[in-house]
């Protein structure tokens, strides 16, 4: 099947052809796309999740076969979240359990897959202390011996942690609101989004793309400005971040998708419309996202890729 394309002001998308159904986390693996898929007409839950994968055309559109979390028990539900391509290739990702009959019990861990083996491996010595995955995803140091990930409050006063396979800590940067970090390939520096004002940027705080080092420290705005921003990315090269945010009038039915230099602060608009986190392919040229297309009402979600090469060399 041939991808629908169309123009939008500078760059070109490509509509990935699969089924209808709410996508997330979207990411390039390998020679794959990988994202977490909830089919249509499923009841809305952790445990209808799993983590699919396809070729950039849409072909070979397959569930990845994950074992259940050992805590979860034969009758447990298992759900499958958050696919992000790790720093050593694996494909990391999050199982939700919930054993059987009790209701207060749901976990959720964070693991690892091996292509080639089949081999799983749980990354942490514990379970996430909060009942979501961080608000645009983990973020691990090259060496894979940090992560750090938002506590899950979905925007509300959310915060930073830290983690190492035997613990974890609050990651101070001093704001009230901070949430999806990205860890610079080089390992030197993490962006993050956050907002200096209390309270939510659903009712009024204005965000920020911050930049710190890998200790947490020297935190400094680089854009400000903008609202309703799902998650960022660090390009593969470490120059640029990808974001999708709402810069001008919270009424228009736009979150546009842009790319930022990280020396200068220099914005470039890449697509008009609402997106999700977007991911970089491997070669830094294409973004794999997700669109949220229609009003809210009856919204519904497609994958798209996103030619920015010509957009980085203007």
């Amino acid at each position: 099947m041939k991808p629908e394309t169309y123009q939008t002001v500078l760059a070109e998308l490509w509509v990935v052809p699969s089924p209808e159904g709410g996508y997330a986390y979207p990411t390039w693996w390998n020679e794959w796309i990988v994202v977490q898929y909830e089919p249509k007409g499923a009841v809305a839950s952790a445990a209808s999740a799993g983590i699919w994968k396809l070729r950039a055309d849409g072909s070979e559109f397959a569930m990845i076969d994950l074992p259940n979390h050992p805590s979860c028990g034969l009758d447990g539900l298992n759900g499958f979240l958050a696919p992000a391509t790790l720093p050593d290739g694996r494909l990391g990702y999050a199982v939700d359990c919930s054993p059987k009959g009790d209701p207060f019990g749901a976990r959720t861990n964070l693991m690892a897959y091996e292509a080639v083996s089949g081999r799983v491996e749980q990354l942490l010595d514990y379970p996430s202390p909060n009942e979501y995955v961080g608000t645009g995803g983990y973020a691990w140091s090259p060496e894979m011996t940090k992560m750090i990930m938002g506590n899950g409050h979905r925007y509300i006063d959310e915060q930073l942690f830290w983690f190492t396979q035997e613990s974890w800590e609050p990651a101070d940067v001093g704001l009230p609101l901070a949430y999806s970090p990205s860890w610079s390939p080089d390992g030197r520096r993490i962006a993050f989004i956050g907002s200096s004002a209390t309270g939510t940027p659903l009712i009024g705080s204005a965000l920020a793309v911050y930049l710190m080092d890998a200790q947490g420290k020297g935190v400094r705005p680089l854009v400000e400005g903008f609202y309703d921003a799902p998650g960022l990315s660090f390009s593969p090269d470490g120059r640029w971040l990808a974001l999708s945010g709402r810069f001008g009038p919270r009424e228009a039915d736009r979150q546009d998708l842009w790319v930022v230099d990280v020396e200068t602060g220099e914005l470039r608009l890449v697509a008009e419309g609402v997106f999700g986190v977007p991911r970089w392919s491997p070669d830094g040229k294409q973004l794999v996202v997700v669109q949220f297309v229609g009003p809210v009402e009856t919204r519904r979600d497609r994958l798209v890729i996103v030619d920015v090469g010509p957009v980085l060399e203007e």
